[in-house]
């Protein structure tokens, strides 16, 4: 297992622990690394780990589509329709957390929307997880798929 895998591995493990405690306290607990986690990388393995991200973020977007039986036409779509708005603040959420060094900007052109709407949508996301049981539910489904997901892929 590289370097790459092992951080991403921690993150998930972290990541996945701090949703938890989040749940179990009812209040947004923030898990925060302070020294880089990422080593200096040969290009070769700059661009593995940039493909694995791009996968990522589709297999993302496809899980939470099939979580809400919805189109990716659908989402990338105007329309503020239940459940659209929960699923695209979960993709919006759900990239920020699992792709690493990925920006608002990035997400915001994946998803053809503005930069401010994703930070909105992210900060949004982050507080209803704890109160909105419907979206908290969806999420932890997802979660678990992303999850096996990204286990078979290691």
């Amino acid at each position: 297992m590289s370097e790459i895998e092992d951080i991403n591995a921690v993150m998930a493990v972290l990541t996945d622990a701090s949703t938890r405690l989040s749940y179990l306290l009812g209040q947004p607990v923030e898990v925060k690394i302070t020294k880089p986690v990422v080593p200096e990388m040969h290009p070769a393995e700059q661009s593995n780990l940039h493909l694995k991200s791009e996968a990522l973020k589709i297999e993302i977007t496809r899980q939470v589509c099939a979580q809400y039986m919805l189109s990716m036409a659908a989402i990338k779509g105007e329309s503020r329709k239940h459940p659209l708005p929960d699923a695209r603040k979960l993709i919006i959420y759900l990239i920020h957390e699992y792709v690493a060094g990925i920006t608002d900007g990035q997400i915001a052109m994946l998803l053809c929307i503005d930069r401010t709407t994703v930070i909105h949508h992210r900060k949004a996301c982050e507080g209803l997880l704890h109160t909105d049981k419907e979206l908290g539910f969806n999420f932890r489904q997802i979660i678990k798929k992303l999850d096996k997901y990204i286990n078979n892929k290691n």
